[in-house]
């Protein structure tokens, strides 16, 4: 045939070979890509991957919140009868700070791994402030993750977990004194709380005295309160009760930690004009000789009872002429703590005035001046004297008288109503009486000896005199005339 054939292609060009180099290029670029994306849904032994991340990107806290980690699966879960890497075998752990699980840092946790994987979470209550790292680990699947973090702020104020404190640790105080608290602010978890410019934190603290059994003795108003650079909120009140109580503090009905506080509160310093004098007797008017007791409370300018031996000065003036009248036998006597007794014998007979006071006589007690009265004594018919000519001998039909000197038990005049004396002479033989006329006697100045003469009382034959009537009378002049002879008696 002779025919030639020459299987041998054809010499290409030199643009012909570059365009096929850069295709070649490109198919290897794709087959790397398409290798990686492939090892990000299935490692070399097939198993799922796995990426965590905060739900709404939000990893800042307080404590007692909910945090929330979102899972994402990429990649297929194995189907072939391998349960160990099947989707119920994943069962990740949560790592803060090394510990597993609920710890001293978080609690609550949980799994929420239902049939949904788009909805698969971990949940978890943050405790403890601070910032932490977080693990999560599951050897099944090979998943050991560390890029997460958070960080946890004190929750709202728990009353009950915030402790209180004196400040000073002292316990003792004056009343009237300033007298600090510190309370520590808490939130559930015990965590530390900061000041947040917010004048709420402060609002709803009590304070009230309780006596020694637990019931109420009195509510306390809080002077002042603020928050110091310390970190602790400062309360002042005024105690003005003195004793011993339990200091209860209290916000939203809620006992503050390490309360009741025990507090013992002294009287302040003696308050002459806040003194009082409680007297034995209601009664304003005394009988003479008889002695006047009364008792001294010192007390402080809140009312509290001073314990002590204080000297008071007494002064006791005449009403009516304002002179002053000395007294012998002023006594001061201790009878108990903050209280003192004083009495002195009442020697004469008037109105009278009686002012306690500071030996400075700068100041008096309360309720001073006292006015009071002192009387003669009732009527001792054994202490009374009948005196004159008319009680020995008469001659028949002559006027005779004779007078009654009316005294207490102690010799001093004793007035009596005119018309309660009776005087009776009666003839022994018949017992016929003799009616008297009884004449009072007026006094001038009401305790000396002279007198002048007043209307008659009765005159003979029972007939009452006319005329202005003296009512009250310790003198009287009594007349009579027998008309018989014979032996009387004067009853």
């Amino acid at each position: 045939l002779g025919a030639n054939f020459n299987f041998f292609p054809k010499p290409r060009s030199k643009r012909f070979l570059s365009i096929m180099a850069i295709k070649f290029a490109s198919l290897l670029i794709i087959f790397f890509f398409t290798a990686v994306s492939d090892s990000q849904f299935t490692d070399e032994s097939g198993l799922p991957k796995f990426t965590f991340s905060w739900s709404d990107d939000k990893n800042k806290f307080k404590s007692g919140e909910i945090a929330v980690i979102m899972i994402k699966v990429v990649g297929n879960f194995e189907n072939q009868g391998n349960a160990s890497l099947s989707q119920s075998a994943f069962r990740p752990t949560l790592s803060v700070n090394g510990k597993i699980g609920n710890s001293w840092y978080i609690s609550g946790v949980s799994l929420d791994l239902g049939a949904d994987v788009s909805t698969w979470k971990i949940s978890f209550t943050p405790i403890i402030v601070g910032i932490f790292n977080v693990v999560i680990d599951d050897e099944n699947f090979k998943v050991l993750d560390s890029s997460l973090h958070f960080e946890v702020l004190p929750g709202l104020m728990y009353p009950s977990v915030c402790a209180v404190t004196w400040m000073g640790l002292a316990n003792v105080f004056e009343a009237g004194m300033n007298v600090s608290i510190l309370i520590l602010p808490k939130d559930a978890f015990g965590n530390n709380i900061s000041f947040s410019g917010s004048e709420m934190e402060f609002q709803g603290f009590s304070l009230s005295l309780l006596n020694e059994n637990g019931s109420i003795a009195s509510n306390l108003n809080i002077t002042h309160i603020r928050w110091i650079e310390s970190g602790y909120i400062n309360i002042d009140f005024v105690p003005v009760t003195a004793g011993k109580f339990l200091l209860l503090v209290e916000k939203e009905s809620q006992t503050l930690n390490g309360g009741p506080l025990p507090l013992q509160v002294n009287s302040g310093p003696l308050d002459v004009s806040n003194c009082v004098s409680i007297w034995k007797s209601e009664l304003n008017t005394w009988q003479i000789f008889s002695k006047m007791e009364m008792l001294l409370h010192q007390k402080d300018r809140f009312g509290n009872l001073v314990s002590g031996f204080y000297e008071f000065d007494a002064d006791v003036v005449e009403k009516e002429t304002g002179l002053s009248i000395p007294v012998a036998d002023f006594r001061f006597k201790y009878v108990e703590p903050g209280i003192q007794s004083m009495s002195f014998t009442l020697s004469e007979p008037g109105n009278f005035l009686l002012t306690l006071s500071d030996m400075e006589h700068n100041k008096s007690i309360s309720g001073m001046p006292y006015e009071y009265t002192v009387y003669i004594g009732y009527c001792d018919g054994s202490r009374s004297i009948v005196n004159g000519s008319g009680i020995n001998a008469s001659v028949a039909g002559e006027s005779l008288g004779f007078s009654i000197y009316l005294k207490d038990a102690y010799g001093y005049p004793s007035s009596i109503l005119v018309n309660r004396l009776q005087v009776r002479i009666m003839l022994e033989t018949d017992s016929s009486s003799i009616l008297p006329t009884i004449q009072p006697r007026e006094s001038l100045n009401g305790t000396g000896s002279n007198y002048r003469t007043a209307t008659p009382l009765y005159k003979r034959h029972g007939r009452r005199a006319l005329g202005s009537l003296v009512t009250q009378a310790s003198t009287f002049d009594v007349t009579y005339t027998p008309k018989r002879s014979g032996i009387y008696q004067i009853l």
